[in-house]
């Protein structure tokens, strides 16, 4: 799926070193995953060159289909974590007896829900809640402080674009303006437009930037989960990522600064209009 949302195309170098970063793990079990991944023939390795992607990415997915419901277990944890607030606990047993799942899918969506953050394990077989932004109020604080990080970040001194970074952005990007977002869930859009901004923030070479914006991002994931984005919203915003990203190309940082502080401006405005609505469970966005 890393593959998929950064849009690699066969012979892409598939780094021990950048994919340990990304995933927050050591080389050990990327070089582990790397070498699976080449039994499949998805991954090739080659001689002083390492692996590189040997197969599409449409086609090495099917290797790895997640089973059918998983996200919407998760999605629906997500949903009743934030109407149950910080501390609540919660059990297994007591979302497979709610949700009238198997104990495995279910214990499968809460681990994953840890590794992000927003789930804790507890003593014995309790699990609880814990959730960065959980209000309106929360919400809206989230947008203004993004309003003003953003846009400085792309002011620093030091900004300098990552070329292949931002190759693989604008082609991804482009992708979704042009309406190839079907298939994409809300958890894959939001991955998705994340890794957009804190790339982007990454390249004012100061971390204090990034670091504060990660933090940031990960305490809303659960109310975005929530969020219902009309599919021309969809659209529109991955035109204006690609405005940004042009201009940035252009080295026009002021109107690029500019851009994004209306862009984020206006998915704060439209997020919170989402918000007042009652949920549907849609969670497309």
């Amino acid at each position: 799926m890393h593959a998929s949302r950064n849009a690699w195309e066969v012979g892409h170098p598939l780094r021990e070193g950048a994919l340990a970063a990304s995933f927050g793990v050591s080389r050990t079990p990327i070089n582990r995953a790397l070498q699976h991944l080449a039994k499949l023939g998805v991954a090739e390795h080659l001689p002083n060159r390492g692996f590189i992607l040997k197969q599409q990415v449409s086609d090495a997915l099917q290797h790895f289909k997640q089973t059918p419901g998983a996200d919407e277990i998760y999605l629906k944890l997500a949903r009743d974590a934030l109407n149950w607030g910080s501390g609540h606990m919660l059990t297994i047993s007591d979302l497979v007896a709610a949700y009238g799942e198997t104990r495995g899918r279910v214990q499968r969506a809460c681990e994953r829900a840890a590794n992000e953050g927003w789930l804790e394990k507890g003593g014995g077989y309790k699990w609880s809640v814990r959730l960065g932004i959980a209000s309106e109020d929360d919400y809206a604080r989230f947008y203004r402080f993004r309003e003003t990080i953003e846009p400085a970040a792309v002011l620093e001194p030091g900004f300098e674009i990552d070329q292949q970074e931002f190759r693989t952005l604008l082609s991804l990007q482009k992708r979704i303006a042009n309406g190839e977002f079907e298939a994409l869930s809300a958890v894959d859009l939001f991955e998705i437009n994340t890794e957009l901004h804190e790339t982007i923030v990454s390249w004012s070479g100061n971390h204090f930037y990034l670091d504060a914006l990660k933090r940031a991002n990960a305490s809303r994931r659960v109310i975005e989960y929530t969020k219902v984005l009309e599919t021309e919203r969809i659209d529109i915003f991955a035109h204006e990522h690609v405005e940004i990203l042009e201009t940035l190309e252009r080295g026009a940082r002021k109107k690029a600064a500019r851009l994004i502080q209306a862009h984020v401006s206006t998915a704060g405005n439209v997020k919170a209009t989402s918000l007042s609505r009652p949920s549907n469970g849609n969670t497309k966005k």
